[in-house]
């Protein structure tokens, strides 16, 4: 089967709750097609609570059932991967915004 690549957005320069929000679409993506591996990266300049998310899975542009362009948060697809990112790490939802979530 073809694997495709996807690279996401997380705006982290957002409220806690929609930074929460599309940490856990990709989480919840993850649970639903374990077939899929998805690395999170950071930026090297700019804004750098920002993260990007290399997602490989078996779902093409236009079949992929990632909510990403929901109004309910921030969560944007990036037509490439950019050039200013580092330090490749398996996802994680970190533990701020884990503690953010139960607080509320």
């Amino acid at each position: 089967m073809r694997r495709y690549v996807h690279w996401l957005k997380i705006y982290g320069a957002v409220s806690s709750r929609d930074e929460y929000r599309q940490y856990m679409e990709i989480d919840k993506y993850l649970k639903a097609y374990p077939e899929a591996v998805a690395t999170i990266w950071r930026y090297k300049y700019g804004c750098l609570v920002n993260r990007v998310v290399k997602l490989i899975c078996n779902e093409s542009y236009n079949d992929l059932s990632l909510c990403e362009s929901c109004m309910s948060h921030s969560l944007r697809r990036l037509a490439h991967k950019p050039q200013d990112i580092e330090k490749e790490k398996p996802f994680y939802i970190p533990d701020y915004i884990l503690k953010e979530s139960k607080a509320n």
